[in-house]
Parts: structure tokens; sequence; C-alpha cells
């Protein structure tokens, strides 16, 4: 039962990657539009887009990921979504620094990651 409980997590988890990853390019494109507004319009200044992260995951995305991964496991109750999700998202921007990555993930290493998310 705990093999096919990890295997559902790992399923929702790369649905949660994938859902997130379509809105990339447009967001990439708004940011950088932004990026470039905002350094013609405050040369020198040193503050960060709000939709970009220093690890290549644009806060939009993060969301995105989050939502679906929590709204996936909702109907398990042993599972705290927000903290599965978070663990899970953690474990992927380190392994993927580029959100674009994560869509050819590697599912043993993710079901390995879930397992580990799940014991905390």
């Amino acid at each position: 039962m705990k093999k096919v409980k990890t295997l559902l997590l790992v399923a929702l988890t790369s649905f949660a990657i994938a859902s997130c990853g379509g809105e990339e390019k447009k967001d990439e494109k708004k940011d950088e539009k932004k990026t470039e507004a905002k350094n013609e319009d405050h040369e020198g200044d040193d503050h960060a887009d709000d939709h970009s992260t220093s690890g290549g995951w644009p806060q939009v995305q993060q969301d995105a990921f989050m939502t679906n991964c929590v709204d996936g496991v909702k109907g398990t109750p042993e599972i705290n979504g927000e903290e599965y999700c978070s663990c899970m998202l953690e474990k992927v921007m380190e392994k993927y620094p580029n959100a674009a990555d994560a869509i050819n993930l590697d599912r043993s290493w993710m079901q390995a990651e879930a397992v580990k998310c799940l014991g905390q």
C-alpha cells in the first residue's frame, strides 16, 4: 500500500511540474520585458523582479507547483500537503535549478525523494 501511495505522489508531483512548465516561456518573456524596463528606469537600483528567484524558478512557477501538488494530495488525509509539497519543491529546485529542465526529471530519483519527504 505504501508503494502505491508513493507512486501516486510521484505521479502527482510530476503533474505539478508539468503543469507549471507551460507557463514558463510566457513568464520568461514578461520577466525579460519587465527587467529591461526596470533597468532602463532604475539603472543602479538593486531591486529584484517580483517573478524571479536566484535559483531560476520564477515565483509564479513555484506557486503553480505548490497549488497543483497540494490539490493532488488533498484526498490523502495522512499527508500534510503543504509540508510534502514544500519539501518536494525544494528538492526539485535544488536538482533542477532551471525550471524547464524539471519537465524531464528522473522518476526513480523523484520516488526516492518523495519517500524522504513523506518521512519528515
